[in-house]
C-alpha cells in the first residue's frame, strides 16, 4: 500500500544522489572534461596575469584527457600532477581565487584517485602480484592522507605511484 506523503517531514532531508560508475577511467575522463570547462570559464573571468597561469593549467588538463583517451593512465595522472602544481602555485601567489582554486585542486586529486583505484582493481582482477598491489594500496592511502591535508600535488604524485605499481603488478 502506498503511504501518503507527510508534508511536515517531506523536506527534512536532501535527496542523496549517487552516481555509480562501472568504468572508473571513463568517470575520470568525464570529470576531466568538466574540470576543463570550469577552467575555461574561470579563464574568461580572470585578468591577463591569471589567464596565463590558468591557461597553463588547462593545457595540462587537456593533455591528461588526451593521454587517458589513449589508455595511458599513468601519463594522465602525471599531467594532472603538473596541472595541480601549476594551480597550487597560482593560488598561493594570488593569481587564482583561493576558493575555486581549492575546489578544482581537490577535484584533480579525486580524478587521480579514481584512476589509481581503477588500476588497482584491474591488477587484482588479472591476478597481479600481491606484493605490488599492496604497495599500490599503500601509495593510495598516502595520497588520501595528503589530499585530506590539502597537499594536492603531493596527493596526485602518490596516486601516480599507485597507478605505476598497480600496472606493474
Amino acid at each position: 500500500a502506498v503511504q501518503p506523503v507527510d508534508a511536515l517531514h517531506e523536506g527534512d532531508h536532501d535527496p542523496l544522489v549517487v552516481t555509480l560508475c562501472a568504468d572508473l577511467s571513463a568517470c575520470a575522463e568525464d570529470r576531466l572534461r568538466q574540470l576543463a570547462a570550469v577552467l575555461e570559464v574561470l579563464i574568461e573571468q580572470s585578468d591577463a596575469k591569471a589567464q596565463d597561469k590558468l591557461e597553463d593549467v588547462l593545457a595540462k588538463v587537456e593533455d591528461a584527457l588526451e593521454k587517458l583517451e589513449d589508455g595511458d593512465r599513468k601519463g594522465a595522472v602525471g599531467a594532472i600532477e603538473g596541472a595541480a602544481g601549476d594551480l597550487e602555485a597560482a593560488v598561493r601567489k594570488g593569481d587564482a581565487p583561493f576558493g575555486i582554486g581549492t575546489i578544482l585542486l581537490n577535484e584533480m586529486g579525486m580524478i587521480a584517485r579514481l584512476l589509481a583505484v581503477d588500476a588497482i582493481e584491474e591488477a587484482k582482477a588479472r591476478g597481479g602480484s600481491a606484493s605490488k598491489i599492496g604497495q599500490s594500496e599503500r601509495q593510495l592511502a598516502r595520497g588520501d592522507e595528503r589530499l585530506a591535508q590539502d597537499r594536492f600535488k603531493e596527493a596526485v604524485a602518490r596516486y601516480k605511484t599507485a597507478v605505476s605499481e598497480a600496472e606493474g603488478a
